[in-house]
């Protein structure tokens, strides 16, 4: 059974309906799923750093359909830690439905090259078939967003 961790990021100086939150699923010890939520803006930085620190498996899907702003420091940690992750042996893959993250990510040409999934059950369904036959659980080359 999968395990959680809520974590929440909010706004110093105004508390607000749209401050990021993340929650961290254990999926499997192999697959972990990291479900955010509102404004992923330079607030919510260092909350994302950490999460993506926090997360040991060495396949993580990031769930950015509740996401309402990705800004490009946020994003760029994605890239980062999707590079990083490709350099272990590791991959990272998102889910971004038809939203306002999908839209960034097909602006900034991120979806060429990090695997980029309509919803969290096509994610894993494709993870699983990238380890099926491999001794570690890597990507193939990214295509564009399946939509």
């Amino acid at each position: 059974m999968p395990s959680a961790r809520a974590v929440t990021a909010r706004a110093a100086l105004s508390p607000c309906e749209d401050a990021a939150a993340a929650r961290v699923v254990a999926y499997r010890p192999d697959i972990g799923v990291v479900l955010l939520r509102g404004d992923l803006d330079l607030t919510a930085e260092q909350l994302l750093r950490d999460v993506l620190g926090d997360v040991a498996e060495p396949t993580v899907i990031l769930d950015l359909t509740s996401v309402d702003l990705l800004s490009a420091a946020c994003l760029g940690l994605v890239v980062r830690e999707a590079g990083e992750r490709q350099r272990r042996g590791h991959a990272l893959a998102l889910v971004a439905g038809d939203g306002l993250a999908l839209r960034v990510l097909r602006i900034s040409g991120a979806d060429t090259w990090i695997p980029v999934f309509h919803s969290l059950s096509d994610a894993v369904r494709e993870v699983d078939s990238w380890s099926s036959g491999r001794a570690a659980a890597t990507p193939p080359p990214a295509t564009r967003s399946r939509t």
